[in-house]
């Protein structure tokens, strides 16, 4: 099902036609015939995913035990145990994202650990992650100084990787989306640059060794040239730090 395209569909409905659509989904929610269904495919220690509405994304949790109209799981990520109904459970693995084309966005189409940008009273761009989603806010944590702010959703915009921010020295940029591991950060000048773009330095040419290279004789490298080694790296992050 398209859920971006049905949301699309009901915002031409009124009040009470949400209100009586509550109604009916309410109902169909607590069908005996459905619930046994999704009983029926879930085992004891099953690795599953269920839907958070607080924080509008799904959640990998281990099933624990079964109950009547509930079904007792613990979260991956820290353990936590929660009594959820079976109709949050996402036993087929559907998107549950909804997408917007248009550029500003919504609480339906975020969710909590996601990066979003902002421009402050000065116009500056500012890039934060979702920590939480308020009524009429998100409450982000802005990398750049560990601050916490309480955004309007409709000044809030969806970054990209690599968007956002003033190139430095090191030639990473300040604000810049980047994703190593499966977990995207934000460059932050606090932050080392070999500490989140490399975590080994890159491979270097055939035939060289970091360890083995060795300046010419009565020739002197830059600190701010590109190493010999053939990492791409400046020669002051590279092999000058490890003299």
């Amino acid at each position: 099902m398209n859920y971006t395209q049905l949301l699309n569909e009901l915002e031409q409905a009124s009040l009470f036609d949400l209100y009586r659509l509550r109604v009916g989904i309410g109902k169909m929610l607590d069908q005996p015939a459905r619930i046994k269904a999704i009983k029926n495919r879930l085992r004891l220690d099953m690795e599953v995913t269920y839907f958070d509405e607080t924080e509008n994304r799904l959640i990998p949790a281990i099933v624990e035990e079964f109950q009547r109209t509930r079904l007792l799981v613990r979260n991956i990520s820290d353990g936590k145990k929660w009594k959820v109904p079976f109709y949050m459970v996402n036993i087929d693995g559907v998107d549950t994202d909804i997408h917007s084309d248009q550029c500003q966005v919504d609480r339906n189409t975020l969710k909590v650990g996601e990066i979003v940008g902002y421009r402050d009273r000065q116009q500056r761009e500012q890039y934060g992650q979702i920590i939480r989603l308020n009524p009429k806010t998100a409450t982000l944590h802005i990398m750049k100084d560990g601050a916490e702010w309480r955004v309007p959703y409709n000044l809030l915009f969806k970054v990209v990787d690599g968007e956002g921010g003033q190139v430095q020295d090191d030639g990473l940029i300040e604000g810049q989306v980047i994703e190593i591991d499966g977990e995207r950060m934000i460059v932050d000048q606090k932050i080392e640059p070999e500490s989140i773009v490399y975590k080994t330095h890159p491979p270097t040419k055939p035939g060289k060794s970091t360890q083995d290279v060795q300046t010419p004789p009565g020739q002197k490298i830059g600190r701010n040239r590109p190493c010999p080694c053939g990492s791409g790296k400046k020669f002051k992050r590279c092999c000058l730090s490890k003299q």
